[in-house]
């Protein structure tokens, strides 16, 4: 008999999916059970053995202590071979130790149905652990799955616990699925060394700390030891997340303590992160970050500060990115209280995607943006529509490599782009021919030159540095430029200076240029003469940007036009 007092494991019995439920009898045809016995079979399992808890005594009263019969059951899992699926009883199944499932390959938990079983610790501890022994795939724990039930950190009238309430170290091909993880004081689940695992339709409520997310991806977590990996932790699917009420972040993701890899290629879709206890972003890649990271269909909302803490913080802080990355269909916003310093905050060396991301702001950002390029890119920039219109939509700073705005065919015609005054701007700001829209136009604040060399063609690309030793704005544009729709408008807020470069150079705009500022034409070598009779080139028009605009003109004509 084994030291705890429990029963040795019964042998397993071996049944196919269409036989009799191992040591279940009638009493098995409870919902959850029902959809195991016949035609659906457990995530990732095609057919397999069926193994009940209840054989080997593990019981949902919310009163006895099931660790020892856990281990038996898990045990007996593993005897029956890959592909085995155990089912948990409903109810409110208490344990002093983990559920561990060791490096086994093919071991598959179920329950009766989240909300019918609740696993729940009675101690400070990692609840399941779907843990290999160390590195590399041989260690793993390979190709298991959890689903349909509830893991607890508190049990009935007790504490909140510490202590992962699933820890994946040294996995692979892992399914989570159908899974509430619920109030617990610690990560809900930590990944180091997971490869090729999906995560979907997950529950988070209250499952966070003072300093761990919701749910951490991570390379490794350790100087040394177990939790150690100089291995990467990739190809992560998280679907259908809801992260509730969450402290230190939902998700974080980053190569980690004794790392040496980023995480690569992580997949988010469908996530909401809500909380009114908040102290950190929602989503966080803090650097060096990670390889590739795409984020689409999320909802975010930075509801109120937990309690001793008043620090607005960025939804989405974007500061690690070494090969590629998307951000898209995302909505951001928070209440009366000022939790959001910006909705995306983006520091990056790798081309980033950010499209369709609106804010919905009850108390204005604190930095006064919405998105903010901080620094490094390229960026290629969709709509960013501010609701209520108190904060800039899009923010590029010093240092920006590079912008490409609008992308993928949106319009960018209620949108503005603004660079500090007195900063340099972004290097090149292109917008392809193929995606300007009627009625868009682009907005140039700070210092900035739009040129073009020669006899170029702009076609809507425009590019934007340091123009002039002001802190005003200078459009420069050198050479013959046209754009190729009408419809399509530049605006800048400071001065906009013309100048031919050679002898036959002329300044041409085939759209309207609004300008806050003065308007400067003059040729560098030889007058300028805008020729209305030959088809390539029409009159510069620019709409004067408000009424005490001055005009200067050097050897060349020029119309004001009130529209």
């Amino acid at each position: 008999m084994p030291a705890d007092g429990t029963s040795p494991p019964p042998s397993p019995h071996r049944s196919t999916r269409r036989g009799a439920v191992v040591g279940a009898g009638a009493a098995l045809a409870g919902a959850g059970i029902a959809a195991l016995s016949t035609s659906t079979p457990a995530p990732g399992v095609s057919d397999g053995v069926l193994v009940d808890a209840r054989r080997y005594n593990v019981v949902g009263d919310g009163v006895t202590d099931n660790h020892g019969h856990l281990q038996n059951f898990v045990q007996a899992l593993a005897s029956a071979g890959p592909g085995a699926t155990g089912v948990l009883p409903p109810g409110t199944i208490l344990t002093s130790g983990p559920l561990a499932y060791g490096a086994h390959s093919g071991i598959h938990i179920v329950g009766n149905g989240r909300g019918a079983t609740i696993l729940t610790k009675t101690g400070n501890f990692d609840l399941v652990q779907m843990n290999g022994s160390g590195t590399g795939q041989p260690n793993h724990c390979s190709r298991c799955s959890l689903s349909n039930l509830g893991l607890s950190g508190t049990p009935p009238g007790g504490s909140t616990y510490t202590g992962r309430l699933i820890d994946c170290a040294y996995a692979d091909n892992l399914i989570v699925q159908a899974v509430d993880l619920l109030s617990n004081n610690d990560v809900g689940i930590d990944m180091v060394e997971t490869w090729d695992s999906h995560f979907d339709d997950i529950v988070c409520d209250a499952v966070s700390s003072g300093t761990a997310p919701s749910l951490w991806i991570r390379s490794s977590r350790a100087a040394s030891g177990f939790g150690q990996s100089s291995d990467s932790t990739n190809v992560i699917r998280l679907t259908n997340i809801r992260c509730e009420s969450w402290k230190h972040g939902a998700i974080r993701i980053e190569q980690g303590t004794g790392g040496t890899q980023l995480p690569n290629q992580i997949w988010l879709s469908k996530v909401k992160c809500e909380s009114y206890l908040l102290r950190a972003p929602a989503i966080s890649i803090p650097y060096p970050g990670a390889s590739v990271v795409h984020m689409k269909d999320l909802y975010i909302f930075m509801g109120g500060f937990d309690s001793g803490f008043s620090t607005a913080q960025p939804a989405i802080d974007f500061r690690g990115l070494a090969l590629a990355g998307s951000l898209r269909d995302c909505h951001i916003g928070n209440a009366s209280a000022a939790t959001v310093l910006e909705g995306v905050y983006a520091l990056v060396g790798a081309p980033l995607v950010i499209d369709n991301v609106d804010g919905s702001y009850g108390a204005a950002p604190t930095s006064g943006y919405h998105v903010n390029l901080a620094g490094g890119g390229p960026y290629h920039i969709g709509a960013c529509p501010v609701n209520g219109n108190n904060a800039t939509p899009v923010h590029f700073a010093a240092g920006v490599g590079s912008l490409t705005w609008p992308y993928a065919n949106s319009t960018i015609a209620s949108s503005k782009v603004t660079g500090g005054s007195g900063e340099t701007l972004i290097d090149n700001l292109k917008i392809p021919a193929d995606t300007l829209m009627v009625g868009s136009h682009v907005r140039v604040r700070g210092r900035g030159q739009v040129s073009a060399t020669s006899s170029t063609t702009l076609n809507g690309r425009i590019r934007v540095g340091e123009g002039g030793s002001t802190g005003d704005a200078q459009a420069c544009v050198s050479g013959a430029v046209r754009t190729t729709s009408a419809a399509v408008g530049f605006e800048f807020d400071g001065d906009l200076t013309v100048q031919s470069a050679g002898s036959r150079g002329k300044a041409i705009a085939n759209c309207k240029m609004t300008v806050g500022g003065r308007v400067l034409l003059s040729a560098q070598t030889a007058p300028v003469t805008i020729d209305t009779t030959v088809d390539e080139f029409v009159d510069l028009t620019l709409q004067a940007g408000n009424p005490s605009a001055r005009v200067t003109v050097t050897n060349a004509v020029i119309e004001i036009v009130r529209l």
